[in-house]
């Protein structure tokens, strides 16, 4: 492939960046950090459901939510998780999440806890970082997240997450991920564009890990907020 078709998004990318400041037009009343699937300290709005392949998540109050992962109920693992918003200031925001999984597999007996702390910090008001470890606990020994037969093989080790969101304006963000997995050192990287409506919203990107032998993976995901 010449080297020109692959360097060209890495340069319209840089671009883009470089004039962010200018596009701002940021929503103060509804900002696109509270509608989208990536992990941070903000949670949802009292009342306000957000429905999707990868989510369902629905706002409790200012500071908490309850959801769930579709998905991996479609693959046999049952789960929920809480989030409780402790600080939300102008400057930093900081949430814990926990996650609970049980496997109906194969009569699988057992489940995973993930315990996270989330910290958000805006550094613009057109970027910010989002930084929080994991903690991954299994009720049995015998189950661990590479055993396929369970269920537990969609699911991480404990690691650190670290990503940047680089807000184009109130309906697009492009965001930067990458994960530590502290069980077995390995390091995956994510990179997408989400793009927001009123109500929908959309995500396309690629995700790549270190230790695989194979070209990034595509992906997508799609969520409505109501």
């Amino acid at each position: 492939m010449p080297n020109y078709i692959t360097k060209t998004p890495l340069l319209a990318i840089l671009i883009v960046s470089l004039i962010a400041p200018a596009l701002a037009d940021i929503d103060e009343d509804q900002p696109l950090i509270y509608t989208h699937t990536l992990p941070t300290a903000y949670t949802l709005r009292e009342n306000v459901i957000s429905i999707g392949l990868m989510s369902f998540d629905y706002g409790l109050s200012n500071r908490a939510q309850f959801g769930l992962n579709p998905f991996l109920c479609i693959f046999g693992v049952l789960n929920a998780d809480v989030k409780y918003k402790f600080v939300d200031t102008p400057h930093f925001a900081l949430a814990a999440n926990i996650d609970g999984y049980y496997s109906i597999i194969d009569n699988a007996d057992g489940g995973a806890f993930i315990f996270s702390a989330i910290a958000s910090v805006p550094a613009t008001k057109w970027l910010q970082f989002h930084v929080g470890p994991n903690y991954l606990h299994l009720t049995d020994e015998e189950i661990s997240p590479g055993n396929d037969t369970t269920g537990f093989a969609l699911l991480m080790s404990s690691s650190v997450p670290a990503s940047i969101e680089l807000l184009l304006n109130s309906h697009n963000v492009l965001v930067g991920d990458v994960n530590f997995e502290l069980d077995t050192d390995e390091i995956s990287y994510f990179a997408s564009y989400i793009h927001s409506w009123e109500h929908f919203n959309a995500q396309i990107g690629l995700v790549a890990h270190r230790t695989w032998d194979m070209e990034p993976i595509a992906f997508v995901n799609i969520w409505w907020r109501i």
